[in-house]
């Protein structure tokens, strides 16, 4: 299940921490660690929503000034100076949580023994912890970070507690928290849930630096590198750090500089720490955290957008080696926002500003409600037989096929992530149908208040006499009809609006796609994220969706390495290959028949609105000759105009269906046997499937020649001129069938009038809003996107192909020649871009959205 990830950063030493306060001798802690604790349970509280049993009331709250989880009574309200929700629940309650922590010794190991101990007490709680790591676990375990004090003894000689592999209570506590997450936690995974954080390529050379400088230099890059990790893959980062030691440190440095500490200095000297590589400290992380990444540092591309990185909570604290001249005064809690939300006329310095407060806290919140909500939405397979059936369409195979022997050696849920963009995919299918119907509904009230306005104007005593008397009846209530028409559409539309369907129609298929992309580069050992690649224009509505992603396939790089590491070679040929059946060309298809899909309802739609156009517009002659030469209109007898009517439609009706037929059965087969095109064999075209999805092809048989193929512009003049006359064809013989009832229930001069002028009404009324939806569909600029996407796959196909064939080939490759190279930049290009069409549809559909003309316009 997707989760909501909890980053953890702070100092080493603070105050009261001893390393060998812990375990059976963790009721000898300091007070200060003991309320720390106590805090950091209480922040938990506050994210899950946790409330003590048996208690009524408020809504409890945390309160920043207490640091205590207690009675919203207690809580400030919004004011001016203060914006105080945002310390009311988050509500995760059984959404998992992640805990990131490098187990530093101090506040990373309070923090990850403190989440294990609130596990024992709260056993709904799906937390867990992850130890994303600077170094190796054996060398991180022997390196100075946990050198116990006093580093030189009296004597000048080393402290031998802090040799190379000696044990002292910071290692002995590493090991001991080492191994209860690997022995507490269900479903623990090694390669998951402890690993060292990979650098950048381009900092990689610097790792077996022999000089000292260069050695301290990784050293402390490598720290910068798990702190940045911490606060890129966190959806909140807790920073429990001494801010007014760090601040009064800054100030004395740049007072002997020859400086005034004003707040732009202040401001300066933080953007220099920012930019220093090897400076590792939390308050760095912070500025990180709200800044963005610094390039090059980790193997991932820095997001454009850093506004759904999500805030920092500050928990200060006191440290054991801060200056004495520094502050002590009691500070609270604060919620520090990422600097993108930052509003206009506001400075950097202003934290608590409501207004910066309220667009992170509004971000945060519609991020974790859409989490809740798609795991509360989605039905989750976990027996194994359904995890391998999700897997194996994925990878294009049968479900009785024989999964690719190489999957063992790849550590990563593949299984889970095909199952979840399964259920996900389902999702949306669900709510398109939600909102065509919501919209439908919509467009059918619209209809009736036109047609019922239109009736409450007409004199209905000059369409029959015996409607004298009740004629203002009559008009009455129709126009009562019309209004709560009208009226009760706005309603729908609003509840339409506030459920957000539409929204989450969205949500769901962008998450689909990048589950989709991140499946297959993992699978090809492609090294990058979607969530660093994704709809980075769009920021706050869709950042939950990159938070998705991110939450079920990170670490990244294991699958690198496992890749990397497959043998023999054929193992790796096979996973591939399934990419190219699962992904590559399963998607070259689909593009293709979403183009033709398209094409037939764009086509179907315009056909429907020019014939409805056709017959408004007879109509409307029709009106204005009864209307003004009511003596010339044809003395037909009722009877035999209806008859005459009907017959002619049907004769018409039935002429296309002869015409289909003889184009079907006799024109396709000479075409053929001038193409020598494969035949596909006849297929009915009033199949089930094809009615259910344009019920509408029944009036346009020439719509189904979407097989007959001279050229392609030929093939699409001949069906644009066939298209063209039937419209006019069946317009004309509606016109024609409307015309004969009206002159067979006329009794009156000028009821031919009234009532041709009613359904010129009508009728052009029904062509409108056909056009409308056909627009709402968005079906030109999905045929001219999914063309060129289909184009792209199609010729990644192909050169795929050759990559492959490459790769099969028993002939030693030529000099530069790396075919496994070549097809994983080959698939990031692909993934690339199909998030790039994927960000289109969505933002296309979020800023041209079809909206009623409202009171507050």
């Amino acid at each position: 299940m997707p989760a909501f990830i909890v980053g953890v950063s702070g100092n080493r030493d603070p105050k009261g921490y001893n390393p060998e306060h812990f375990g059976d001798r963790a009721a000898e802690a300091a007070d200060e660690i003991k309320t720390l604790i106590s805090e950091v349970h209480s922040v938990f509280d506050w994210l899950l929503a946790v409330a003590p049993p048996d208690t009524a009331g408020p809504t409890w709250r945390l309160n920043p000034d207490t640091r205590r989880y207690e009675p919203g009574s207690t809580t400030r309200k919004n004011t001016r100076e203060t914006y105080a929700s945002c310390w009311e629940p988050l509500g995760l309650r059984d959404t998992p949580v992640i805990v990131l922590t490098s187990l530093a010794p101090g506040i990373d190991t309070l923090v990850a023994e403190a989440v294990l101990e609130y596990k024992k007490s709260h056993t709904h709680a799906k937390i867990s912890v992850r130890a994303p790591l600077p170094f190796a676990e054996k060398e991180y375990r022997n390196s100075s970070t946990f050198d116990v004090e006093p580093k030189v003894l009296a004597n000048g000689e080393p402290n031998p507690l802090n040799a190379p592999g000696a044990n002292n209570f910071q290692r002995i506590r590493f090991d001991k928290l080492l191994a209860r997450l690997r022995d507490e936690q269900p479903g623990f995974e090694e390669e998951r849930d402890i690993f060292c954080i990979p650098l950048d390529p381009s900092k990689s050379h610097m790792v077996g630096a022999s000089d000292q400088a260069s050695a301290e230099k990784t050293r402390r890059m490598r720290y910068r590198a798990s702190g940045e990790y911490v606060a890129a893959h966190s959806d909140l980062l807790l920073a429990i750090y001494d801010d007014q030691d760090h601040r009064f440190k800054a100030e004395e440095k740049i007072k002997s500089q020859g400086k005034q500490p004003t707040p732009e200095e202040l401001l300066a000297h933080s953007l220099r720490e920012y930019e220093d590589l090897t400076a590792a400290g939390t308050p760095v992380i912070v500025e990180v955290k709200r800044r963005g990444l610094t390039n090059r540092l980790l193997p991932i591309p820095a997001p454009i957008s850093w506004a759904d990185a999500g805030p920092v909570l500050h928990i200060p604290i006191l440290r054991t080696s801060r200056k004495d001249e520094a502050p002590t005064d009691h500070q609270s809690l604060r919620l520090l926002q990422p600097y993108e939300l930052l509003p206009a006329g506001v400075s950097q310095e202003q934290h608590t500003s409501p207004a910066w407060q309220e667009n992170g806290d509004r971000l945060l919140r519609e991020g974790i409600s859409s989490l809740i909500r798609l795991n509360e939405e989605s039905t989750h397979q976990t027996d194994e037989e359904s995890l391998q059936i999700a897997l194996k369409r994925h990878l294009g195979l049968p479900r009785n096929g024989a999964l690719p022997g190489a999957l063992s050696q790849l550590s990563f849920p593949f299984e889970g992530m095909a199952s979840l963009r399964r259920i996900v995919a389902d999702l949306n299918a669900l709510y398109v149908s939600r909102v065509n119907r919501w919209a439908a509904l919509f467009f059918f009230l619209t209809f009736l208040a036109v047609v019922f306005f239109m009736a409450s104007g007409i004199e209905w005593k000059d369409v029959h006499p015996y409607l004298e008397r009740q004629s203002w009846q009559i008009r009455t209530t129709l126009f009562i009809l019309a209004s709560a028409a009208a009226l009760g559409s706005f309603p729908i539309y609003w509840k339409f609006r506030k459920a957000r369907l539409d929204d989450r129609q969205h949500d769901y298929r962008g998450i689909a796609e990048g589950l989709r992309v991140q499946f297959y580069w993992s699978l090809a050992g492609v090294n990058s994220s979607v969530a660093t690649s994704y709809i980075q224009r769009l920021r706050g509505e869709v950042s939950w969706i990159r938070s998705v992603v991110n939450s079920v396939s990170f670490p990244y790089h294991r699958t690198t390495k496992g890749f990397a590491a497959i043998e023999p070679p054929a193992e790796k040929l096979a996973l591939l290959e399934a990419v190219q059946k699962g992904w590559v060309k399963e998607q070259s298809g689909y593009f293709q028949k979403k183009v033709r899909e398209c094409t037939q309802r764009g086509d179907s739609l315009k056909g429907i609105a020019t014939a409805l156009l056709t017959a408004g517009a007879l109509m409307a002659a029709m009106s204005l000759f009864a209307s003004v030469f009511p003596q010339h209109l044809p003395k037909l007898p009722a009877p035999r105009s209806l008859t005459v009517t009907a017959t002619g439609v049907l004769g018409i009706l039935a002429l296309l269906w002869t015409v289909e037929w003889i184009m079907w059965g006799g024109l396709h087969p000479v075409l053929y046997f001038i193409t020598r095109e494969r035949w596909p064999g006849p297929k009915p075209p009033y199949s089930r499937k094809h009615m259910v999805l344009h019920f509408w092809r029944f009036f346009f048989p020439p719509l189904w020649h979407d097989r007959i193929s001279v050229t392609q512009q030929q093939s699409q003049d001949l069906a644009q001129r066939i298209r063209r006359f039937c419209a006019f064809l069946l317009g004309t013989s509606l016109a024609l069938l409307m015309l004969g009832l009206i002159l067979h229930t006329s009794t009156t001069a000028t009821a031919p009038g009234i009532l041709a002028g009613a359904a010129k009404t009508i009728l052009l009324t029904l062509s409108a809003l056909a056009v409308v939806w056909r627009e709402r569909q968005f079906i030109a600029e999905d045929i001219r996107r999914y063309t060129a996407t289909g184009g792209l796959f199609s010729a990644a196909a192909v050169r795929l192909d050759r990559y492959l064939g490459q790769l099969r080939s028993t002939q030693p490759p030529t000099p530069g020649q790396d075919p496994i190279r070549s097809i994983q930049e080959l698939l990031y290009t692909l993934g690339t871009e199909a998030l790039a069409e994927n960000a289109e549809w969505i933002v296309m559909r979020r800023t041209r959205r079809i909206e009623p003309i409202t009171p507050d316009l």
